[in-house]
Formats: structure tokens, C-alpha cells, sequence
């Protein structure tokens, strides 16, 4: 029986309507227009944290699953 390794490359996409105010709104928009690097993707983190739960939902939003090889290797 053939030993197979498979690599696959998933990328996720998180989608949330969430409700905030218009003063939270200007906020976030305020302090990613002013980051740039990892202070930015810092930021974009924070907000991820703060309006996306990250919970079992997550596996149906993975809509673009890509094959990367598909190999015989014993």
C-alpha cells in the first residue's frame, strides 16, 4: 500500500458583521491610517481579537483550500 504526503495551502477568511459606534468607527480607522509594519498588523489583531471570535465557525469559513502537491513517498 502506497505511503502518500500531502501538502495543502488554506487560507482563511474571518467575516463578521458586528455593530459599533460611529466614534469606534472613526477610531480604528484613525489608528490604522496611522500605523504602518508590525504596529499595523498589531492593530489589525487587536480588532480581530476585540469583534472576532475565533470559534467553530472558523472551519466553515475556510472557503479556499488550495492543493499544493500530492506525492507518493514509500
Amino acid at each position: 500500500m502506497p505511503v502518500i504526503e500531502i501538502t495543502v495551502r488554506e487560507r482563511v477568511t474571518y467575516r463578521r458583521e458586528v455593530e459599533v459606534t460611529e466614534a469606534e468607527f472613526r477610531a480604528m480607522e484613525t489608528q490604522l491610517d496611522t500605523l504602518k509594519g508590525r504596529e499595523y498588523d498589531s492593530a489589525v489583531e487587536a480588532i480581530a481579537e476585540k469583534y472576532i471570535r475565533r470559534d467553530e465557525r472558523d472551519f466553515l469559513d475556510a472557503y479556499d483550500l488550495e492543493l499544493d502537491d500530492l506525492r507518493v513517498v514509500a
